[in-house]
């Protein structure tokens, strides 16, 4: 977590349809940690890796609960032991999981 800053944004069209918009920004000073590249580290604790998975569709339905359900107990430690101030995701229609924030 050495950097300032760091965002992304993703979005998903399925003919033509926007079905998921997603986006995330890190940044090192924000959230009361002492305003500096190691504050970021410092609010993320434990984690050290973050992932977007992304299942839409019907044919990916059966995966997506599949995955929901492998990543709901890496959801539950990671918010309970790791980054501080991260919640857990909701469940929708797609589905996002990631490795310490979604």
């Amino acid at each position: 977590w050495v950097f300032e800053s760091y965002a992304t944004a993703t979005e998903v069209l399925v003919e033509g349809q926007e079905v998921l918009v997603e986006s995330m920004r890190l940044e090192g000073g924000a959230g009361g940690g002492g305003g500096t590249v190691r504050g970021l580290a410092k609010r993320m604790g434990r984690v050290h890796a973050l992932a977007t998975v992304i299942l839409v569709g019907p044919r990916a339905a059966a995966t997506a609960a599949h995955a929901r359900a492998l990543a709901a107990p890496l959801v539950k430690v990671s918010v309970q032991g790791g980054a501080a101030g991260i919640t857990a995701p909701s469940t929708g229609g797609a589905s996002s999981s990631g490795g310490g924030a979604s």
